[in-house]
């Protein structure tokens, strides 16, 4: 499915290079925790940044960028 987004990176300046802890805790502890259930399964992304995340229209954040081969192989 594709959503128009916007990397993180561009977000972060958008909004003059800062975050609030309200703004980070929100964008961010799902990511942490998505990320922690992948580490569960032996899925590591090695390439988190602000380029690999990405924002939508409704400000959800997503993780892209798995070139991994575990990824492509484990019937995914």
């Amino acid at each position: 499915q594709y959503s128009k987004t916007i990397s993180f990176a561009d977000f972060l300046m958008r909004s003059g290079g800062e975050l609030t802890w309200i703004q980070a805790k929100r964008l961010l502890m799902p990511l942490f925790l998505h990320v922690s259930a992948l580490h569960k399964v032996g899925m590591i992304h090695r390439g988190i940044s602000p380029d690999t995340l990405r924002l939508d229209s409704k400000g959800q954040l997503y993780l892209s960028g798995f070139c991994i081969v575990s990824a492509r192989t484990d019937r995914s």
